[in-house]
Order: C-alpha cells, then sequence, then structure tokens
C-alpha cells in the first residue's frame, strides 16, 4: 500500500514537470534532447548524441525561433569534437526554460574525409512521465 502511494506521488510529480524537447534526424543517426538537466536547481541543458558517425563536428548552433542562442558560426580546428571519440555532446548549459510558442532547432555541421555536410533537427515537445531525480 505504501509502495503504490509513494509510486503515485512520484507518477505526479514527474507529469508536473516541464517536458523536455526531443529532435532526431531521420537515418537515425542524430538525437538531441533539450532537458532539465538537473530537477532541484532547474537548470536546462542540451545534449547531442550520435551513432556510428565519422569525421568531426565544425559547429553546432542552437536557436529559437530563428535567433542563435548559443553557438558560434565558425569554429577553430582545436575546437572540432571528433566523431570517432565520443557518441555525445553538449550544445548548452545554463539554458533557458523553452515556451510552447517556441521553434527550436539545432544545426550541426560536420566534415569527414574533405566533405562538409549539415543536418537541422528540429525539437518538439516530449511529455515525461516518470522521471528519476538528480540530487546533485
Amino acid at each position: 500500500m505504501v509502495l503504490r502511494l509513494i509510486l503515485l506521488v512520484w507518477i505526479g510529480v514527474s507529469l508536473t514537470l516541464p517536458s523536455k524537447l526531443y529532435a532526431g534526424s531521420s537515418d537515425g543517426q542524430w538525437e538531441a534532447e533539450y532537458d532539465v538537466g538537473n530537477s532541484i536547481k532547474n537548470i536546462w541543458r542540451g545534449q547531442l548524441y550520435w551513432d556510428g558517425m565519422k569525421g568531426d563536428i565544425t559547429a553546432l548552433d542552437f536557436y529559437r525561433d530563428g535567433q542563435l542562442l548559443t553557438g558560434d558560426l565558425d569554429w577553430s580546428p582545436h575546437e572540432y569534437i571528433d566523431l570517432a571519440a565520443t557518441d555525445q555532446t553538449e550544445f548548452i548549459y545554463f539554458g533557458e526554460v523553452p515556451t510552447d510558442s517556441s521553434e527550436y532547432t539545432l544545426r550541426i555541421k560536420w566534415r569527414n574525409e574533405g566533405e562538409e555536410f549539415e543536418q537541422v533537427l528540429s525539437f518538439k515537445d516530449k511529455k515525461r512521465f516518470f522521471v528519476i531525480p538528480k540530487l546533485g
């Protein structure tokens, strides 16, 4: 009985937290999330994940309604991210709480074997039903 009550309260609290934003490429190689990185401090952060990619990320730009929130349109080579060395990177930290009326996008530029590529991810709301609390 007590366990059921705890579970119901936990789900209720999870439902009151803001939705996270999620984006993915149609080929499944890129996924991104923008959410509360620490539920106690309410710090918003963005994380980009990739699968089986080679080359270097040369730019990451995060936009709200077409306005650049974070990123630098020109990275120098020492800032490039080696896609083979890791499978994720952060693209924003201490971000703002997203608004329902805004459109968020992430532009990814990468280079592989001398060729340059670009992918734009559009974020959608994703409601959370069961959130594991972070105490840090």
